[in-house]
């Protein structure tokens, strides 16, 4: 079986120290990589530290799913009384 992988593009997380210096995360895996496989959970965990070397981390997942093609379907499902 192969396992297709994605594109996946993400705004990163606004992130400031207690003297309000904006400061840039590393998220890893990065924003715009294919590291992404489909229907599989992927965390994404991106780390910033400031001058003092203070450090802090958020952690998200990320799941792409199928594509099937470019229409997408609905069901509905009507049960019935016997």
């Amino acid at each position: 079986m192969t396992v297709s992988s994605r594109n996946v593009v993400w705004d990163d997380p606004v992130v400031s120290d207690d003297i309000g210096t904006e400061l840039k995360p590393s998220c890893d895996p990065a924003s715009g990589s294919r590291d992404f496989p489909e229907e599989i959970p992927t965390v994404v965990t991106c780390t910033v530290r400031d001058d003092a070397m203070n450090a802090a981390s958020c952690s998200f997942v990320i799941v792409v799913g199928r594509r099937v093609s470019n229409v997408l379907f609905s069901f509905f499902l009507f049960a019935h009384p016997i």
